[in-house]
């Protein structure tokens, strides 16, 4: 039997698009307020025709608002940047960072450098002055690479490195890791039933896991679908070619052991015992049970081709049944490429992120189109075309219209609507062109609708419609909620109130609309570059590139400059707006305070320069003083502080200087309006050149380090971190290594020990020497007998028979730099998690206490919390030396010459230790 079929009415969710209940609501309200006015409710009446229309008409707005996001944000074949104006980005730009940790290094690395297999970031505990935040890189390579691809390889890490330097660390040396080749000798007992070759490719991919494990690249794609969090996938630095876990990224295997290797073989299925069992390094077989690798080794499996190779230093051979088992090559590859594909999983190609917003069904027309309401209305209201008879008389011609225009107050209402609802993505949008919150349209569908229009000119007619919808102060207003809702998506806010104030202060009243701008600029700015600061929180800048206007800075640097409207170009000096002819760094002897008689007023004294130092067209200022070349930008762009005064037939222009106890003459002219024009002129100038002067330099200390040591020293501690035995200073490292890895056997042989009087008193010291009768150690204190030497011999023996051989020799030895050797860096300095910010004094908003506090309390808040700093604000002279050795500093860092960085390292360092005692005073 068949089940009927019904036509299901679709349930709206709102009730804009259910008409019954509009109707029944509006006729309700028309009861509630009309009282006894009104008391035809029927379908007849005129008022409830026009009424089912109007719920009818809104019914249609309704079904356009519930539209699915994409059809309003995204419009058909449409190029608006969404990501851009709208801020809304794909997980793969919003989640990741610049990378942080360790591990966020090491995935970099290996995700960009496709000859490196695998890499390992090594702080540098043993360095100059202890420092922190220093490290080195270990790499390992790919098989088979020449010299010329390992030397690119290389410069490409540095560059990859460089480009996403954290904040206050840096990178010293790049290692090429050296392969030990492990091999075996044995046989192996397999079961009746089991392949030979299946065995040997479950031994080989085991051992190989444990010893050197590849990394897993997953798809991201698939881990989603598995229930993972796209916020936990995407965490850290975006890797392209699949995710990387960190739980795969382990330490570099420094030892191993046989008796590992066995249990490994042992527990392949099918095994049933090893015999005569030999693992060789290097081709050299190991006797003992651990096979150690230095710090710059890692352990590889012979290679499986070389193992069916003549030259090949393992044999394994398989038995079976008492007899011994011959493995098949073309076998034992088919077998073991299946199970190293199984078992890896690794992506190598790039994944293709999904575009998950997809283009809207509908184009800008149609979303914005308006059906007018009068063309639904029965013929007899004539509001159609061509409706109203010719005949009819000017009566019923004017009831026609005034109802025309009655609806159209509906009519425009709703249109607007639709209007601003297709502008939903402009209203949301940082950069949109058009400067509007509440968007308008002419119903062009209205009948005839020039005849209800002022004048019938429907352009006028826009502009109305404009004018009364939103005023400027409205739009600022609004707007600035719309950029506060879309930082706040981020988690940021950005507060002009502070920015508004000090930028009224240098504005007429009639000015302010441009303040205000100013203020709403700022904040777009922060909005537009919000990526980037949340990727690059605790990004520092690249030192091997010179520096620009709109990239190469610290992520702090961006935030800082964006949170305080700095515009100044990175890239011009300070000193540059003050070159040639400008006399605002200069100072006159000819200077002195004379008398004028002001026309038709008193007479006053003034400073002033010889009459014919005016006769050029340009304004002279006198500064006496770093002082008063700070009152200059405090004043000099306010309209108050000048004056003009008519002495005799010429026009002179005074200035008011707060920290000079007479106006100062800076402009003589024949007329008023010249000298009114003069005024203008300057005071644009000096709005200029405060925005000219707002910039910073940023210096993280440990840049400033010693990079150069002529020598090293090995240092062995007690228990106590006490130095029991120190080395002369030797300038190769790897020397000292191998005196650190023979200290068992040397300190094992007392012969090895002597005891030496000093030469110049009655002390003696433990001197240890090598096999070839050479001092190599020797204990850091003198000791005032023999007898006490020789205890302390015994106590050095005891010592690394006891505890120092219970642990490893890293844990109480340090290859240290011999700072007898460095160039009178001081210890002092705080290199380590330390940045330095340098201002200028003179900026009219950096002689602002409030301004200050607040540029300290946006660098307090971002900057990352293990980092301290201090700020220094300088004045002109004292910026004109730092700016100097700075941009010496940095185009030779950038070089690599490392003699001049040095140098002037050390100058810069000698600053800021002014700088800080200064303050401190």
């Amino acid at each position: 039997m068949l089940e009927p079929k019904f036509i299901t009415e679709e349930a709206y969710t709102t009730k804009s698009q259910r008409y019954d209940e509009l109707l029944e609501e509006a006729v309700g309200l028309i009861q509630k307020f009309s009282g006894n006015q009104w008391t035809d409710y029927n379908y007849h009446d005129p008022g409830i025709t026009i009424l089912e229309q109007l719920c009818f008409a809104i019914t249609d707005l309704g079904y356009k608002t519930n539209f699915p996001i994409e059809d309003i944000l995204l419009i058909k074949q449409d190029n608006f940047d969404i990501e851009k104006s709208n801020l809304f980005f794909p997980p793969h730009k919003i989640f990741p960072t610049k990378p942080v940790t360790i591990n966020d290094f090491r995935k970099l690395i290996i995700d960009n450098i496709s000859n490196i297999q695998n890499a390992w970031l090594i702080p540098k505990k043993s360095n100059l002055f202890g420092l922190y935040g220093i490290f080195s890189v270990k790499v390992q390579l790919i098989d088979n690479l020449d010299e010329n691809h390992i030397k690119k390889t290389i410069a490409d890490t540095k560059n990859l490195l460089m480009d996403n330097r954290s904040l206050a660390t840096d990178f010293e040396e790049i290692n090429v890791l050296n392969k030990d080749i492990i091999s075996f000798k044995g046989n192996i007992v397999i079961d009746s039933f089991i392949v030979g070759e299946e065995v040997l490719a479950q031994v080989y991919n085991a051992i190989e896991s444990k010893i050197n494990e590849k990394l897993i690249f997953y798809d991201i794609y698939e881990m989603e679908q598995e229930g993972h969090l796209l916020e936990d996938l995407y965490a850290g630095t975006h890797t392209r070619r699949g995710y990387i876990s960190s739980e795969n990224l382990k330490d570099k295997t420094h030892e191993i052991y046989i008796s590992d290797i066995k249990q490994i073989i042992n527990s392949v299925e099918g095994v049933y015992g090893i015999e005569d069992f030999e693992v060789l390094k290097n081709g050299i077989k190991i006797f003992d049970d651990l096979i150690s690798f230095d710090a710059n080794s890692y352990p590889a499996l012979e290679n499986i081709q070389i193992y069916f190779s003549d030259n090949s230093n393992s044999s394994l051979h398989f038995y079976r049944n008492g007899s011994k088992y011959e493995i098949d090559q073309v076998i034992f590859f088919q077998v073991y490429d299946s199970i190293s594909i199984k078992n890896r999983g690794i992506y190598q190609k790039k994944q293709e992120v999904e575009d998950t917003l997809k283009k809207g069904r509908f184009t800008e027309g149609d979303m914005k189109k308006y059906y007018s309401i009068m063309r639904e209305l029965p013929a007899i209201y004539n509001l159609r075309e061509n409706e109203l008879s010719s005949n009819a008389d000017n009566e019923r011609r004017a009831q026609v219209k005034q109802l025309k225009a009655y609806l159209l107050l509906f009519e425009q209402i709703m249109s607007n609507h639709l209007s601003q609802l297709s502008n939903m993505r402009n209203f949301f949008s940082i950069d949109s062109l058009t400067p509007a919150t509440y968007y308008n349209q002419v119903p062009y569908d209205v009948p005839n609708i020039k005849e209800v229009i002022k004048n019938e000119n429907i352009v006028e007619y826009e502009k109305l419609l404009s004018k009364i919808s939103e005023s400027k102060t409205k739009f600022y207003e609004r707007k600035n909620k719309v950029l506060d809702h879309m930082l706040s998506r981020f988690g940021e806010s950005f507060n002009t109130e502070l920015l508004l104030k000090l930028e009224q202060v240098g504005y007429a009243p009639e000015e302010s609309k441009s303040s205000i701008n100013s203020a709403l600029k700022a904040k777009t700015n922060y909005a537009k570059n919000i990526l980037e600061l949340g990727r690059d929180r605790n990004h520092g800048f690249n030192y091997k590139k010179k520096i620009s206007q709109n990239n190469n800075l610290s992520g702090i640097e961006k935030r800082i400059k964006l949170c305080l409207h700095i515009t100044k170009d990175n890239t011009q000096s300070f000193l540059s707006n003050f070159d040639g002819k400008s006399n605002l760094i200069q100072t006159d002897i000819n200077w002195k305070i004379t008398d004028i008689q002001i026309k038709n007023g008193p007479k006053i004294p003034i400073i002033t320069l010889p009459n014919s130092s005016y006769t050029q067209d340009e304004v002279i200022f006198n500064i006496d003083s770093i002082e008063s070349f700070r009152h200059l930008f405090l004043n000099a762009f306010k309209n108050k502080s000048y004056r003009i005064e008519q002495v005799d037939e010429n026009y002179i222009t005074l200035y008011n200087s707060p920290n000079q106890n007479n106006l100062v003459k800076i402009y003589e002219s024949k007329s008023f309006s010249d000298s009114k024009k003069i005024i203008l002129k300057t005071i644009k100038k000096f709005k200029n050149l405060n925005v000219l002067g707002e910039g910073f330099f940023m210096i993280e200390n440990i840049l400033l380090r010693q990079k150069s040591v002529k020598s090293y020293v090995l240092e062995i501690y007690d228990g106590d971190d006490e130095i029991i035995l120190e080395s002369g200073s030797q300038e190769n490292q790897n020397e000292l290594r191998d005196i650190r890895n023979d200290l068992f056997a040397l300190i094992k042989n007392k012969n090895n020990f002597a005891i030496q009087k000093e030469p110049n008193n009655n002390t003696f010291k433990v001197v240890v020497y090598d096999i070839l009768n050479k001092p190599i150690l020797e204990t850091p204190k003198s000791y005032s007998s023999e007898k006490n030497a020789e205890k302390a011999i015994k106590n050095i023996t005891n010592l690394f028979e006891s505890k120092i051989r219970a642990g490893k020799i890293e844990d109480f030895t340090k290859i240290k730099f011999d700072k007898k050797t460095s160039n009178n860096f001081p210890e002092n300095f705080k290199y380590s998690n330390q940045i330095t910010f340098i201002f200028p004094d003179w900026p009219f908003r950096f002689q602002n206490k409030e301004f200050v506090d607040f540029t300290d309390k946006n660098i307090k808040e971002f900057i990352p919390s293990h980092i301290g700093y201090d700020t220094y604000f300088l004045n002109i002279e004292q910026i004109k030396h730092f700016e100097t050795i700075y941009n010496g500093w940095l185009e030779n860092i950038e070089v690599g010459n490392i003699p001049a960085t040095e140098s002037l390292s050390l100058q810069l360092i000698q600053l800021l230790i002014n700088y800080k005692k200064n303050h401190e005073e």
